[in-house]
């Protein structure tokens, strides 16, 4: 924020960032919404946590209330939205929200950086931008004093989180990052040497999160056989769902299921024979042909009031369905189990 005599004291403005403090530690992801200035006031104006805080212990909760999945494996960042990163990053999902296509190598976030150990002050971990597995960065991240006031995003004094590089090609690099609360960080990307860098980007991390319809292979199998899973009655079933298809088993090594667009939409019935799931692909609209599935006993089930969890076999699948999801999917031949994710619509 600049400072304008004529708008609101430093009272107001300091209010202003600690409500949105408070509004990200109680929304997911919701420093990556805003933009840079906005990010650089909080930043310049909330002290960090402890540099221990943050190490990923790799703890895996799932939330019922708030229908998300928590998975300390790294941090996921993401650019300023009004920065040229976070500009092509953005229009990267925008592009793939809408496509079916999901064998590319798209992330949710432009990197993510997890943290395995302390040790004399340093920590030290793993950093991964847009999917480049063959290319990580390795960090060093130490307590400094911020030298000067040159800076609109810190203060002279401030104890702020340098992360440095020992690895090429990003030893030029540098980030100087403020652990917000337990669940977000944000930071500021340089080129060059501290602290004299030229600033490069706003960025924030949050620790590894997203919600049930965008779940792994992993938080399906576990949630289907675990206690917040119950088979629903048919009431619970009456309406539109909107289906997902649950493809990824690298959760802790990949961003790419923060994308997971609507694959079908679906209709559930009872029948003397047992429950009909009645489907067709989404976005087709009139030409899609209606799919009619038999759900075997348990095979449904419910978490909370809106998210169904399901599995089908693909050898079970009518043949034309198999025809059709097998051009939106790469389903491996002979895989045991499809599984999917139902929203109510």
């Amino acid at each position: 924020y600049e400072y304008d005599p004529l708008s609101f004291g430093p009272d107001q403005l300091a209010q202003e960032v600690a409500g949105a403090v408070r509004r990200g530690a109680e929304t997911p992801d919701f420093f990556s919404t805003q933009p840079a200035a906005d990010l650089q006031a909080i930043l310049r104006d909330t002290p960090t946590l402890p540099l221990e805080r943050l190490i990923n212990d790799g703890g895996v909760q799932y939330d019922a209330a708030r229908q998300r999945v928590f998975r300390d494996s790294f941090w996921k960042g993401s650019f300023a939205k009004d920065s040229l990163l976070g500009w092509t990053e953005r229009a990267q999902q925008s592009l793939l929200n809408g496509a079916v296509e999901l064998s590319g190598q798209f992330t949710g976030g432009g990197f993510w950086k997890r943290f395995d150990q302390v040790k004399d002050g340093v920590v030290t971990g793993h950093v991964v931008n847009y999917e480049l597995t063959a290319l990580p960065g390795l960090p060093e991240v130490r307590t400094v004093i911020y030298p000067n006031d040159a800076r609109p995003y810190f203060k002279k004094g401030d104890q702020v989180l340098l992360l440095t590089y020992t690895n090429d090609p990003y030893k030029m690099i540098y980030d100087t990052i403020k652990v917000i609360d337990d669940q977000n960080a944000i930071g500021v990307m340089h080129l060059g040497t501290f602290p004299n860098g030229v600033e490069l980007a706003t960025f924030t991390m949050a620790r590894h999160n997203y919600p049930f319809e965008n779940m792994a292979v992993q938080d399906h199998d576990a949630l289907f056989s675990g206690a917040l899973a119950i088979e629903p009655t048919v009431g619970q079933l009456e309406g539109s769902w909107r289906g997902h298809v649950t493809y990824l088993d690298t959760p802790d090594t990949s961003l790419r299921n923060q994308v997971s667009p609507v694959l079908f939409e679906a209709t559930v019935h009872e029948q003397a024979e047992g429950l009909l799931v009645k489907w067709k692909v989404a976005g087709l609209g009139m030409d899609s042909p209606e799919f009619v599935q038999p759900v075997a006993a348990g095979e449904l089930k419910l978490v909370g009031t809106d998210t169904l969890l399901g599995r089908w076999r693909p050898d079970e699948l009518p043949p034309e369905a198999a025809v059709l999801l097998s051009g939106i999917l790469q389903i491996p031949r002979g895989a045991p189990l499809l599984r999917f994710v139902l929203k109510r619509a």
